[in-house]
């Protein structure tokens, strides 16, 4: 029927509560939910002094792996089947994601946008909104759902849907 169902919420939180009371999907979690000691990475959760707070831009981070994956036909980084990091690399670089990883995955973005016949603008578009989502920092990253639906990717979708366009 083309609605839309948000599943798996056992583990939401209010805006400024401690996250981590149940099992964290880690594939969807954002770089400043961990924090390396020495060779381990360790997930910022309620049961340390440093827990992570719920932030908008902690679902931002999650929405843009689940589109990253849509566009990229890849996850972000690879994850077991409960999506979870699948290892201690997996990880590490999660809790190291900054320039270099992000250009890598946007490398790949772009590739497969340009494999499935995007045109020039399309993949501009698609991999701006990427980026500026899947930024390190989450001061960097869009601060609400609002911003992110301002931008011109979800253009064509508004267009579309004041035109009466369906498919």
């Amino acid at each position: 029927d083309g609605s839309w169902r948000l599943i798996d919420l056992d583990g939401a939180v209010k805006i400024g509560d401690e996250i981590g009371a149940k099992a964290l999907s880690t594939a969807f979690m954002p770089p400043e939910s961990t924090h390396v000691q020495g060779q381990e990475v360790m997930f910022r959760i309620r049961k340390f002094a440093n827990a992570l707070v719920a932030h908008p831009t902690l679902d931002i981070w999650s929405f843009m792996v689940v589109l990253y994956r849509a566009i990229a036909h890849k996850p972000l980084i690879e994850a077991d089947d409960r999506d979870n990091l699948r290892s201690k690399r997996e990880a590490m670089i999660l809790a190291t994601w900054g320039p270099k990883a992000l250009f890598e995955a946007l490398t790949d973005a772009r590739a497969a946008l340009v494999a499935d016949g995007a045109s020039d603008i399309e993949q501009l578009v698609a991999c701006n909104l990427l980026c500026w989502g899947l930024q390190p920092k989450p001061q960097d990253r869009p601060q609400s759902f609002d911003e992110v639906l301002v931008h011109p990717f979800f253009a064509a979708t508004k267009e579309a849907d004041a035109a009466g366009v369906t498919e």
